[in-house]
C-alpha cells in the first residue's frame, strides 16, 4: 500500500535532505510519496548544460542552492510556492496491474500525470485547462490559447538489491512565489518555455496545506 509523508509546509525542506530521505524509506521497504517545498535550489539533470544558467554561478551561489543531480532532463528551479514530490519505493508499487512488469520511466510518468491531471481538474480553477506534454516533461496550463508549465517531471529509475526505484520526481507550482527563480535559468532547456502557476496571488497557509493533502490522495490512488 502507498503512503503520503507530508514534511512541514511552514518550513522549507533542502532537496538535498529530501533525497536522503527518499533513499532511506526505500531502504526501509515502504513505497509511497514525500511531498515537501523546498529551499531555493536550481537542480541540473543529465542533459542540462552551463548555458542554462542566466546568472553566473557566484551570484546564483546567493540566491540559491546549484545542485547537479542523477535525474533525467535539464535544468529547472525549486523553492517556496512549490509542491515538490518524491516517490519512493520500489517501481513496481506505482504502477497499475497491467504494467506491473515494466522497468521503464515511461509508464510511470504516464501513470502518475494521470493521476496529477485529475487533481489538477478537480479544482475546477475558473478559464484554465491542462495538458500533459511528455516531450517537455511535465503539465501545461492552457488559458486563452496560452500554453504556460506549471509542473515539472524529473526522475531516475535505478536498481539495487534486483529492485528497481527512485531518486528525484515531480515539482508543481502552486503560487507565483514559485516563479522568481525561473529568472535565473532556461527551464528545461528550452527558451520558448513559458513557466506560470496555478494560482497567481499566494496563497493561505493553510490552503496551501489542504491542497497539498489533497494532492497526495490522488497520489497514493490506485488505477487499473
Amino acid at each position: 500500500m502507498l503512503e503520503v509523508c507530508v514534511y512541514d509546509l511552514k518550513q522549507c525542506l533542502s532537496y538535498s535532505d529530501a533525497l536522503g530521505i527518499q533513499e532511506s524509506l526505500t531502504l526501509a521497504g515502504r513505497s509511497g510519496w514525500i511531498l515537501f517545498t523546498p529551499n531555493p535550489t536550481i537542480s541540473m539533470g543529465n542533459r542540462a548544460a552551463s548555458s542554462d544558467l542566466l546568472l553566473e554561478q557566484s551570484l546564483l551561489h546567493q540566491k540559491t542552492t546549484l545542485l547537479k543531480t542523477s535525474r533525467g532532463g535539464k535544468t529547472t528551479y525549486h523553492g517556496p510556492g512549490q509542491i515538490v514530490g518524491f516517490p519512493f519505493g520500489n517501481l513496481t508499487s506505482h504502477l497499475p496491474i497491467g504494467k506491473k512488469d515494466s522497468k521503464q520511466v515511461r509508464p510511470f510518468f504516464e501513470f502518475t500525470m494521470s493521476k496529477i491531471l485529475k487533481f489538477l481538474n478537480s479544482l475546477n480553477i475558473e478559464n484554465q485547462n491542462f495538458t500533459i506534454d511528455e516531450d517537455k516533461g511535465g503539465i501545461f496550463k492552457v488559458k486563452d490559447q496560452i500554453f504556460s508549465k506549471v509542473l515539472s517531471f524529473g526522475v531516475h529509475i535505478h536498481k539495487r538489491n534486483g529492485v528497481y526505484s527512485f531518486s528525484h520526481g515531480f515539482a508543481l507550482n502552486l503560487d507565483r512565489e514559485s516563479l522568481d527563480g525561473f529568472n535565473w535559468i532556461i527551464p528545461c532547456g528550452e527558451t520558448q518555455i513559458k513557466m506560470d502557476s496555478l494560482f497567481p496571488d499566494p496563497l493561505p497557509k493553510m490552503k496551501f496545506k489542504n491542497l497539498c493533502h489533497e494532492l497526495g490522495n490522488f497520489l497514493i490512488e490506485k488505477m487499473n
